[in-house]
């Protein structure tokens, strides 16, 4: 029987064998940790649930914002 070491990315759950292959890609991956979020709402009559229609992240040491929508 053959034993396999695996090293998985705790944020998207990919597996590697190598090491150094699973730290990059955990490094790689922008954290709402370390983020600025901004939030932009409608009328309580064009949405009743209170939940933002729109955010803006920009993430620590970017000058990007990055724009998600519903």
């Amino acid at each position: 029987m053959k034993e396999k070491k695996l090293y998985t990315c705790e944020f998207c759950n990919t597996d590697y064998a190598d090491k150094e292959k699973a730290e990059k890609c955990e490094k790689n991956h922008k954290v709402l940790e370390t983020a600025v979020i901004v939030g932009e709402y409608k009328s309580i009559g064009s949405m009743p649930d209170g939940y933002p229609n729109k955010i803006k992240v920009k993430f620590n040491g970017s000058d990007k914002w990055i724009e998600y929508k519903r």
